[in-house]
């Protein structure tokens, strides 16, 4: 089904996906709902419960505040008009809220995990996971990311570049008209802190285990060697206990038959 003329269609489609309103495209969903109705027919949209699927291969977003603020938020203005493409959600409403559970798709090219819930009252609160790639970041970010990572290597010694991708986690709150976004441009250097500390961690694991094979190689060899050298000594004193035997035993027969 077309999405605008189901926002056009259905009142009920706005209150619980204010998204709706600002998508452009075709979609499929399959859900069940359950509730009451007032005396004009209308839905009780407190009572409403359900759930189901909705998927759609190709949609675009256009002027959804809340995207706008996670746009300005982040200093990349490309989010505020986005193409997703095969997308699929699960999601149930209940008590006036939709939950919409944890699903992967591209956000202008940023790998990105989204989940959360809205309300019918406009309420938002989602978490948008974004792997960022490091051509991809304003120069804003880009130039805070650079500094925290200079001051990482000083105090620790490394030689570490910028991960790439960035991780960036970002929660959307708020109304729909008037959003709140919990995160900033310093977030992002926090995020790679800490993705650096695990591939510090994990390269300081590598180098030690390193370590320990070549000690082990060390070990191996010079047990090898030793094992040799002791097995060559038992040869040669063999064989000079064997050449000493037969000197006495010949020197012995010597004896006998003068």
């Amino acid at each position: 089904m077309d999405i605008q003329q189901t926002v056009k269609t259905f009142s009920t489609v706005e209150k619980m996906s204010p998204i709706a309103k600002r998508a452009n495209g075709k979609y499929s969903s399959d859900f069940t709902v359950r509730g009451s109705m007032d005396v004009h027919m209308q839905p009780v949209m407190s009572s409403l419960n359900g759930g189901g699927k909705l998927s759609t291969q190709a949609v675009t977003i256009t002027n959804f505040e809340p995207l706008n603020k996670l746009a300005d938020a982040i200093k990349m203005q490309q989010y505020k008009q986005l193409a997703l493409n095969n997308v699929n959600i699960s999601f149930e409403f209940k008590e006036g809220r939709v939950f919409v559970k944890p699903f992967e798709t591209s956000f202008a090219g940023a790998k990105s995990k989204i989940d959360g819930s809205n309300g019918f009252d406009q309420t938002i609160d989602y978490n948008v996971n974004l792997a960022i790639p490091k051509a991809m970041l304003g120069s804003g970010a880009t130039s805070v990311v650079t500094g925290l990572m200079g001051k990482l290597n000083s105090a620790v010694g490394t030689n570490l570049s910028v991960p790439d991708p960035v991780n960036i986690k970002i929660n959307l709150g708020g109304l729909v008209n008037n959003p709140t976004v919990k995160t900033s441009v310093s977030d992002v250097g926090k995020n790679v802190v800490g993705d650096v500390k695990a591939k510090a961690e994990e390269e300081a694991k590598k180098k030690i285990d390193e370590a320990k094979q070549k000690a082990q190689a060390e070990i191996d060899k010079a047990k090898k060697e030793a094992e040799e050298k002791a097995k060559a000594e038992a040869e040669k004193k063999k064989k000079e206990l064997e050449e000493k035997l037969k000197k006495e035993a010949k020197d012995k027969l010597k004896g006998i038959f003068k």
